[in-house]
């Protein structure tokens, strides 16, 4: 079991434009603990991207991609050494970034 994140170019979900892997279930649960801990505020992150490691078919609309993104920056901050978080921060970053360049809601696969 695996979490990866799509933009897809419609709402058919026939072209993805952009996809990344988040984790495996011990990766998203490990990935959700720190977050917890470091940022319990994080109430995108931690109740619509990191809340299962097998919520396929869920998505992120433009209003969540933007609390996102704050979101992301604020947890880079707080834990700049931590690899996991960091490459973390760096991937969905850019994911969102081309969702909302396209205006494209993130959907969980």
């Amino acid at each position: 079991m695996s979490l990866d994140a799509t933009v897809y170019a419609n709402d058919d979900c026939d072209t993805a434009i952009a996809s990344i892997r988040i984790g495996n279930l011990d990766g998203v649960v490990q990935l959700r603990k720190f977050i917890k801990e470091k940022f319990p505020e994080a109430s995108v992150l931690l109740t619509k991207v990191l809340y299962s490691a097998t919520h396929c078919g869920d998505s992120l609309q433009k209003e969540d991609i933007l609390r996102a993104k704050i979101e992301l920056a604020t947890l880079s901050g707080r834990c700049p050494d931590d690899e996991l978080v960091q490459e973390f921060v760096t991937s969905f970053s850019s994911l969102a970034a081309i969702a909302s360049l396209h205006d494209q809601p993130i959907t969980f696969t």
